[in-house]
């Protein structure tokens, strides 16, 4: 699965310990770097090398000021990561620890550090790697103003003891108060997970959007509900809303018009969406279900993993319709041969008509992930919206999944007898 492609000068194979001196200035190149869920692809003009994700130690361990600042000084970039990782041994047997740095744009530093520690579970930053992933998870959640129990219990496979042992040991570690809140020693370990930069959706369509939300208040009539989206079209002066199921959604939405969309927040309702269209017409999507809005963008977004956008093409049972593989270019032998792939890595089910307990783990870990950068890592207490589509779908696969352990069980005592 691809994650993402960025620009960066970067050095690697340099020894973990040289790092903590010394950092040569003359083995610095231009990188393109690309992520995915097995491995950091460093492209450079003469080579391609690849780290894999079960190699790295730790992500964003700090170094001296003096080597900071040698970085930053040849470089001319501010933000930098460091990443440790290891490698087989050139003389003898054993791995060595070795470290790669690379600096970039702060924003694309900040996300490749988010995308990496959601890949490794937060357990590389050698600053969170004392807390238990279920901790660091909600020391996160609670710095998020993620405090209710009946949002933080799907968040915790519906544990309520585990949600309970988590939160006692953060108050132990000193990280939380008996309200929740963040002390001084969890703000700084949230801070250090986060990094400082952040990325920007859709801010130059902010007075634009505030507008169309506020004509969108107004129109109580037709307020979205859990099984029904809120669509508005905007052509001029005139404007045309109402409500559409996710299932029939593809029948007033005709995606070959769309020229861009952008992601954001409405106050108290969850997530929303603007298009553009070619035309010239702009249409406001607003669902109470975030995990709606943003597969939806996902599959509009050309940035995306092919077989990402076919999955979340699944989610929202779409299959093979027409005007989606359209508009991403694919035909049906091209959506034949990645579905297959799919159904190897076992995301899809054999019949591909809908997608496994794999695939739907898949995609909790690609809508969290999104729902994070996209929110600017800022407080969601009343604009997270819910996942209420992927919980139905998580039920009914699990039902599945003990009938047909439940039928087995039936023909084993069968053939017995």
């Amino acid at each position: 699965m691809f994650y993402g492609e960025m620009d960066f000068y970067g050095i690697s194979a340099i020894p973990h310990i040289s790092t903590m001196y010394y950092i040569d200035s003359s083995k610095w190149d231009a990188w393109k770097v690309r992520l995915t869920d097995e491995n950091i692809e460093i492209h450079t003009a003469s080579k391609t090398d690849l780290i894999s994700l079960k190699q790295i130690e730790f992500v964003d361990r700090p170094l001296s000021h003096a080597v900071a600042n040698k970085i930053q000084s040849y470089t001319k970039h501010g933000s930098f990561l460091v990443i440790d990782y290891r490698q087989k041994a050139t003389i003898g047997n054993g791995n060595v620890l070795f470290s790669l740095v690379l600096a970039g744009k702060k924003e694309d530093v900040s996300t490749l550090k988010h995308l990496l520690m959601s890949l490794l579970g937060l357990s590389a930053n050698p600053v969170a790697g004392k807390l238990r992933p279920e901790e660091l998870r909600l020391l996160c959640l609670f710095a998020a103003d993620m405090n209710k129990e009946d949002i933080l219990l799907p968040l915790f496979n519906n544990d309520k003891t585990l949600l309970k042992n988590t939160f006692n040991n953060l108050k132990k570690k000193d990280m939380v108060d008996e309200y929740a809140s963040l002390t001084p020693s969890g703000r700084d370990i949230v801070e250090k997970v986060r990094g400082s930069g952040r990325v920007k959706i859709g801010s130059d369509i902010d007075t634009k959007f505030d507008e169309l939300s506020r004509n969108w208040v107004c129109t109580e009539e037709h307020s979205a509900s859990p099984v029904a989206n809120k669509i508005m079209w905007k052509h001029g002066n005139s404007a045309l809303s109402g409500l559409v199921t996710t299932e029939d959604l593809w029948n007033y939405l005709n995606i070959r018009h769309i020229r861009i969309a952008e992601i954001k927040r409405i106050q108290g309702t969850g997530l929303g969406m603007l298009m553009h269209t070619y035309d010239g017409a702009t249409i406001f999507f607003l669902s109470r279900d975030s995990s709606v809005v943003l597969a939806l963008y996902g599959i509009l977004n050309n940035a995306e993993d092919r077989q990402m956008r076919i999955l979340f093409m699944f989610y929202l049972v779409y299959g093979s319709e027409k005007n989606v593989l359209a508009y991403l270019g694919h035909n049906n032998d091209y959506f034949d041969y990645h579905c297959k792939q799919m159904i190897q890595k076992g995301i899809l089910d054999e019949n591909c008509k809908g997608i496994t307990q794999k695939g739907l783990d898949l995609l909790y870990k690609k809508l969290i992930g999104d729902v994070s950068v996209l929110l600017e890592h800022d407080s969601v207490k009343s604009q997270f919206g819910e996942f209420d589509r992927l919980d139905r779908m998580k039920k009914i696969s699990a039902k599945k999944r003990v009938m047909r352990a439940l039928q087995k069980k039936h023909m084993q005592l069968s053939n017995t007898v």
